[in-house]
């Protein structure tokens, strides 16, 4: 029987990550059995796909119109009235190159608003009609939004790229 190269790299793969069936030694000098290798594999495995999963959700394909139920067009427009471009850089804003807060664009990619609500049309409207309610320490001023303002404004973030 010929036994390949590849076939004993996955060998030492196999019993480097926990397969093998003979008990081995640890760093500290401990001997570790091969199931309990088997098992803190299998929750390593685990833990790094739930971790990579939590980034994974649908605000990266967002349309703006569809995701918070507003116009872009009218968001944008009041994204200018209200003064957002003194404080953020918005792409697509004319002259909104500040960065007194953080830049609006790619964030339907993030995973959080203001580093502590989920991202989502509804958090983002609540965190741009009273930001002060969601982080009293926030630099972010609440501003007379109009309803309608919050929900265009949110769906023009989305929009952007």
């Amino acid at each position: 029987m010929r036994i390949s190269a590849r076939t004993v790299k996955s060998a030492r793969l196999w019993s480097r990550f926990g397969g093998g069936t003979e008990p081995r030694a640890t760093a500290s000098g401990r001997t570790e059995s091969p199931g309990r290798r088997a098992r803190l594999t299998a929750r390593l495995i685990g833990a790094t796909a739930v971790i990579l999963l939590c980034g994974c959700h649908a605000t990266s394909n967002r349309n703006g119109k569809l995701a918070a139920g507003g116009d872009p067009r009218r968001g944008a427009a009041a994204i200018v009235r209200y003064g957002c471009g003194s404080c953020h850089t918005i792409r697509g804003i004319a002259n909104a190159r500040a960065l007194v807060g953080p830049p609006l664009t790619g964030l339907r990619d993030r995973v959080y608003i203001a580093g502590t609500l989920p991202n989502t049309p509804a958090n983002l409207i609540r965190w741009i009609r009273d930001p002060k309610n969601v982080n009293p320490a926030t630099a972010m001023p609440r501003l007379p939004l109009h309803p309608v303002d919050a929900v265009d404004i949110a769906a023009y973030i989305y929009s952007i790229p």
